[in-house]
C-alpha cells in the first residue's frame, strides 16, 4: 500500500507539471496580445480553467489516498485482532509459569512475529522473567497512520510544479517520507526477525 501511495504522489506531480506549462505559455500569449479589460478577462478565464484542473486532480489524489491510508488503518485492526489458535494458546499458557532466558524469550518472540496477541502475551511473560521486549505498540502505529493523511494532503496543496517545492515536498514526492513509514510499519509487523 505504500508503494501505491507513492505512486499517487508522484503521478499527480507528473500531471501537474503537464498543466503548468501549457497554462504558462497561455498566459504568456495573453500578456502578449491583450490589454485592459480583454486581458484581465482572458487572463482570469485561464487562472480559474488552470486552477479547476489542479482542484480536480488535487481531489482525485486525496480520494485515492485516503482510501489507502483508511485500508491500513483496517489491516492494523485485523492484525490486531487476529485469531491466536488454539495451539499458540496452549503453548503461551505454558510459558507463562516457565522460567525463560533473554535467548528464549527473543526465539519466541522470532517465531510469533506479525503475531499481535502473542507477542504481546509474550512482553507480559518477558517482565515477569526480568527482561523487556520492545517492540513498537499498536497505538504507536495508529497514530503514525492518523498523522499520514494531514502530510498528504500539505503535500498535494502545496506542490507547485519541478523546482518550485519545500524541502518537506521534494522529499514527499521523491518517496523518503513515505519509504519511512513503511519501514515503520513493517518493523511494527516483523519487530523480531533475526533477533534470535
Amino acid at each position: 500500500m505504500f508503494q501505491e501511495l507513492k505512486a499517487i504522489i508522484q503521478n499527480y506531480a507528473a500531471q501537474y507539471n503537464v498543466l503548468r506549462p501549457v497554462y504558462d505559455q497561455k498566459q504568456k500569449v495573453i500578456h502578449a496580445e491583450y490589454i485592459g479589460d480583454r486581458y484581465a478577462a482572458e487572463y482570469g478565464a485561464l487562472k480559474n480553467e488552470f486552477e479547476s484542473a489542479v482542484q480536480a486532480l488535487r481531489d482525485s489524489a486525496i480520494s485515492e489516498s485516503l482510501a489507502l491510508i483508511g485500508q491500513l488503518r483496517s489491516d492494523l485492526k485485523n492484525t490486531i485482532t487476529e485469531d491466536l489458535g488454539q495451539g499458540t494458546i496452549a503453548e503461551l499458557e505454558l510459558l507463562k509459569d516457565a522460567k525463560m532466558s533473554k535467548f528464549e524469550l527473543l526465539a519466541y518472540a522470532e517465531k510469533y512475529t506479525g503475531n499481535y496477541k502473542a507477542l504481546r502475551i509474550l512482553r507480559a511473560i518477558a517482565e515477569a522473567n526480568k527482561f523487556y521486549l520492545s517492540f513498537t505498540d499498536a497505538d504507536d502505529v495508529l497514530e503514525r497512520i492518523n498523522s499520514m493523511q494531514p502530510k498528504i494532503i500539505a503535500y498535494f496543496k502545496q506542490y507547485a510544479g519541478v523546482g518550485n517545492n519545500s524541502y518537506y515536498t521534494e522529499l514527499m514526492l521523491n518517496g523518503g517520507i513515505i519509504d519511512n513509514w513503511e519501514a515503520e510499519y513493517k518493523d511494527f509487523l516483523n519487530p523480531f526477525v533475526g533477533n534470535a
